[in-house]
């Protein structure tokens, strides 16, 4: 098959239209966060040709670096991803108060949450490794950063 990641895309698609059809209460945030996710599929150009180099509809990957199938699939995984948590488990997801947001224990979330990409530049600036080694290795130390945060600081979380 020529397509296949436009194919696979599609089924990713179709995976997180089911979703969205079964979990009512989660499709405000599904949405948002495929809307919010989709753009990253705009970064193509970092990955394509050096990583790898599928046939893309139209030819658009190979005439101008970027390509509709990765779109597609920044869409999907953004709202599987924060929703798919609602639809296996029986917990109810509550926004968090505003009291609460501004304690102690949130004081470096925006900093931790954007670490990935203050590692990407500087792994990009300092190495020369392939783009998706550095996005991978940046990645996984932004994952590290906040897990060892949440860690080291769950004595501060007030208790529900």
């Amino acid at each position: 098959m020529q397509y296949t990641y436009f194919f696979w895309s599609l089924i990713l698609l179709l995976i997180w239209l089911v979703v969205f059809v079964v979990q009512r209460p989660q499709r405000k945030k599904m949405l948002m966060m495929s809307v919010g996710t989709a753009p990253l599929g705009l970064s193509e150009p970092l990955f394509y040709p050096s990583y790898w180099f599928p046939p893309t509809v139209l030819d658009l990957g190979e005439k101008t670096g970027f390509d509709l199938e990765s779109i597609i699939f920044s869409f999907a995984v953004g709202g599987l991803a924060s929703s798919l948590y609602g639809l296996f488990e029986n917990n109810k997801l509550l926004p968090v108060g505003e009291c609460e947001r501004h304690s102690r224990h949130h004081r470096y979330h925006k900093f931790l949450l954007s670490s990935p990409v203050w590692l990407f530049l500087g792994l990009e600036w300092l190495t020369s490794w392939n783009a998706i080694y550095t996005a991978s290795w940046s990645l996984l130390g932004g994952a590290i950063a906040t897990v060892a945060h949440c860690c080291c600081h769950a004595e501060e979380a007030p208790m529900p």
